[in-house]
């Protein structure tokens, strides 16, 4: 597709904003620092999400058929490495979601990502189920 960029960034905005309304659907006796806290990890996941693309993006870049087009492309693509770096070592420190890499890429799946984690925080504690054990009220 070749949208204007205005159209992508506004589906971007709209799909990035339905994603925290989900997410707070289920959370709405936060704080204000637990509201900014988990605002900012929303924020950092969904850079990694982009950033789980970029090797493509790169690949991308250096594969024209072309060569005029390689030689601007080639060093457009190691400026676009380059400036993640620091990117790169920041999200190190948090920890991503658990989610497979050929999905991280894509909205609906981290739709569904946070789906399964507002259904699991409704079910009382005591009912949760862990892998590997079977399902018993843990308050008696």
């Amino acid at each position: 597709l070749n949208w204007p960029t205005e159209v992508i960034a506004a589906s971007t905005m709209y799909r990035v904003s339905q994603t925290m309304l989900l997410y707070y659907e289920g959370h709405n006796d936060q704080t204000d620092d637990q509201l900014f806290n988990q605002l900012s990890v929303m924020i950092a996941d969904i850079l990694g999400a982009c950033l789980t693309n970029l090797p493509r993006a790169i690949t991308m870049k250096c594969f024209c058929s072309a060569i005029e087009k390689r030689e601007e492309s080639v060093p457009h693509a190691a400026r676009l490495l380059g400036e993640t770096e620091e990117i790169l070592k920041i999200l190190q420190q948090h920890e991503l979601p658990s989610l497979d890499p050929d999905h991280a890429a894509y909205i609906d799946d981290w739709h569904a990502l946070i789906k399964q984690k507002n259904h699991v925080a409704s079910i009382p504690l005591c009912f949760q189920y862990n892998p590997g054990e079977r399902l018993v009220n843990r308050s008696l």
